[in-house]
């Protein structure tokens, strides 16, 4: 039983590596490839790029499967059904992808599912590896943190997603209406942008997590100078710097955001979505070493 939970951890590592380079693939379809109304889908399917997201999505929905198995096998009910939903969520996102680039990417809605189902995939994947029980590892200085690291580290889980859900609601919605418009426009419409709903609770949340995962540091730092303590640096300084490089779109002249044939534009969200996701990531890392240590899977 304890092969079957570490084969079934080194899956899931494996398919959370697999789903967040399908989300930075995605992020760079969405700024470098025309998709319009009228384009063969053919063609948009075989761009390099759009391949490539199309491959890592493919192999995190074929290690998504094995784990099904895997949980299946070993007899816990969560663990199954935290595979079996980022299984579900994987083959949503590839549907909603599929029909947003058949649709001509005019869909924003189909484009608004695709990217919540893959985030939504990597915190089910995430719950799937706590699931499992590799023994010793990560977890050996889960009982010597303190209540309030567990507290914050949880609570940081759940704002990312918040974060991530609300960033892609944003970009959808709210900037990208924004940058297509013309020059003389979009300035006016970039302030505008920065006082709507949907980007003041952005921020908010992104404040909010910067805010808990600065706790969270401070309460492994509390702890001593370990591996995990001076790791648990990384998320913060990583969900800083995202923060403000995804500011430049919205709080920098609209200018300066479209220059170079507006390359600028689309390198922020990249720049920003890479560096919350390698936080996301890093904090699910540590997030598993401050579990009780348990017997079985």
């Amino acid at each position: 039983m304890a092969s079957l939970a570490r084969k079934m951890a080194g899956v899931s590592r494996l398919q959370l590596v697999f789903l967040s380079m399908a989300w930075l693939a995605g992020i760079y379809v969405n700024g470098f490839v025309a998709i319009v109304p009228g384009t063969d889908a053919a063609a948009i399917l075989l761009n390099p790029a759009v391949e490539s997201h199309v491959v890592f999505a493919t192999l995190g929905a074929a290690t998504s499967v094995f784990l099904v198995a895997l949980a299946w096998a070993g007899g816990s009910k969560r663990t199954t059904a935290a595979t079996l939903a980022a299984a579900i969520c994987v083959v949503l996102a590839g549907d909603s992808g599929l029909a947003f680039v058949l649709g001509g990417g005019t869909d924003s809605a189909q484009s608004m599912i695709m990217g919540s189902a893959f985030v939504t995939a990597v915190f089910f994947t995430f719950l799937s590896m706590a699931g499992a029980d590799s023994g010793g590892g990560l977890r050996a200085y889960g009982r010597e943190t303190s209540k309030a690291a567990r507290f914050s580290c949880y609570l940081a889980l759940l704002l990312f997603y918040c974060v991530f859900v609300t960033g892609v609601y944003v970009n959808l919605f709210v900037a990208g209406p924004a940058l297509s418009l013309p020059p003389a426009l979009a300035q006016s419409a970039f302030r505008q942008a920065e006082s709507t709903s949907p980007f003041l609770i952005h921020e908010a949340l992104g404040g909010a997590l910067l805010a808990t995962l600065v706790v969270f540091c401070l309460s492994m730092l509390a702890k001593g100078a370990s591996r995990s303590s001076l790791a648990s640096v990384a998320p913060a300084l990583l969900v800083a710097y995202s923060a403000y490089v995804g500011s430049l779109n919205l709080t920098s002249p609209a200018a300066q955001a479209l220059s170079s044939g507006g390359a600028a534009s689309v390198l922020v969200p990249m720049l920003s979505s890479a560096g919350l996701m390698a936080a996301t990531v890093i904090t699910m890392l540590l997030a598993l070493g401050l579990r009780p240590e348990r017997s079985g899977i």
